[in-house]
């Protein structure tokens, strides 16, 4: 049987096929500008990563960037300077000494709380 109203259904939906094709390569070039954009916010060095305060939700789920703001504006109080480095208006933390100041202070955390045990103690 040779329905035109059949034949004209096959050559829409062949169209469709042939434009969903031409929307996914589409998106997938706009994913690879989107990441290649992103990249270029990175800056590595040969040890140490630099990451944008604003992008570092993308690699670290915790802290959030939020909590990071607090910290920057205590910089000087808690020690954090040292891992925020900025450079004009960008504020990027430098992902090597951030995970060594965390450490650090869960050790001072550690031993103080130790102290106060044995103090208590006695």
């Amino acid at each position: 049987m040779n329905n035109p109203l059949i034949n004209l259904i096959k050559k829409i939906a062949k169209c469709l096929d042939e434009y969903a094709d031409e929307m996914k390569e589409n998106l997938n070039r706009k994913k690879e500008v989107v990441e290649s954009k992103f990249s270029k916010d990175i800056v590595q060095s040969n040890q140490d990563r630099l990451i944008p305060l604003t992008m570092w939700p993308k690699y670290h789920d915790w802290p959030t960037v939020s909590s990071l703001r607090w910290m920057i504006f205590n910089d000087y109080r808690n020690g954090f300077h040292e891992v925020v480095v900025r450079c004009g208006r960008k504020v990027f933390i430098n992902e090597k000494k951030f995970f060594e100041y965390i450490e650090s202070n869960n050790k001072i955390k550690n031993e103080a709380e130790k102290n106060w045990m044995n103090n208590s103690k006695k």
